[in-house]
């Protein structure tokens, strides 16, 4: 059997191995979501990542193939709560500038919200905004920690993840909203 021959026995067992890790990984960060969305999500995903391989668009991989795949998932539910719920221009529910609410404040309506948010986000992230606003580290002990030039790159890099966080904020802040209106 030649290496480009496609074993369906293991693509059968790789698929079925990383259905139950992928589903609870997005039932977790996007729990607004239908059990039914989420499997349908994992399909989604599945068949982008087949079309990427098959396109050359994936080449060489930086993470594993399961994390590659959970990332598609990840930018598919996103997409499908933009699609429920349009993100509003009123952004008067908290100060999106600061994730301040990470140190602790259990008083804010969507501390959930925002840990589950950062909590989830892809690495150098979670650990440059984790280390900014939960354990209060300068940027250039960051910088420091995670090897970057200087404490300007982990701030352009920091404005970058912000910019995650609070769309996906947005996104599920609004689908809940939706939803509690049902």
């Amino acid at each position: 059997m030649s290496t480009e021959t496609l074993d369906i026995n293991k693509l059968s067992q790789w698929y079925e191995a990383n259905k139950g890790p992928f589903i609870r990984f997005i039932g977790k960060h996007y729990n607004t979501l239908k059990s039914d969305d989420i499997e349908d999500l994992y399909q989604e995903s599945i068949m982008a990542l087949y079309q990427n391989i098959r396109t050359n668009k994936l080449t060489e991989l930086k993470c594993s193939l399961s994390t590659y795949l959970i990332r598609i998932g990840m930018n598919k539910a996103n997409s499908l709560l933009k699609q429920i719920q349009p993100v509003s221009e009123d952004q008067n529910d908290f100060n999106w500038d600061s994730l301040s609410h990470l140190t602790g404040d259990d008083t804010h309506p969507y501390q959930k919200e925002i840990y589950d948010v950062v909590n989830g986000i892809e690495q150098p992230c979670r650990e440059i905004l984790f280390g900014y606003y939960y354990d209060s580290f300068s940027m250039t002990t960051i910088a420091e920690r995670l090897g970057y030039k200087d404490a300007d790159t982990v701030k352009a890099t920091k404005y970058r993840c912000m910019q995650k966080v609070k769309n996906m904020l947005h996104t599920r802040i609004n689908y809940q909203k939706q939803k509690a209106a049902k």
